[in-house]
């Protein structure tokens, strides 16, 4: 790879590592958003289907439950975007590294 296309792939590089930056940003915004504490009485159906309490429940709590749901997935998918990130940076300072050699 010459300087010309490792300065292109850097380049990308730090592109991805920006969007991994505005999607961690958002879901953290959105976390905020999001009750934070699952009430004692939802926590044994953490893993139901809301729309299956249709006709049981009142649709404020059909929601909540969808809530909880969303913000614990939102959760680990920010776990995984930051680990992606991570992972990006040091792929970009060996890209760095390698330029820097070269130069």
């Amino acid at each position: 790879m010459d300087q010309k296309q490792l300065r292109e792939v850097i380049a990308q590089r730090n592109a991805d590592i920006a969007h991994y930056q505005v999607n961690i940003d958002n879901y953290e915004a959105m976390l905020a958003m999001l009750p934070s504490e699952w009430p004692a009485g939802l926590v044994a159906h953490r893993d139901s289907e809301p729309a299956s309490f249709l006709d049981k429940w009142k649709f404020e709590d059909i929601q909540l439950l969808s809530d909880l749901q969303f913000r614990d997935k939102l959760r680990r998918t920010l776990v995984t975007e930051k680990l992606e990130q991570r992972k990006s940076i040091f792929v970009l300072l060996a890209l760095q590294k390698k330029l820097e050699q070269e130069t």
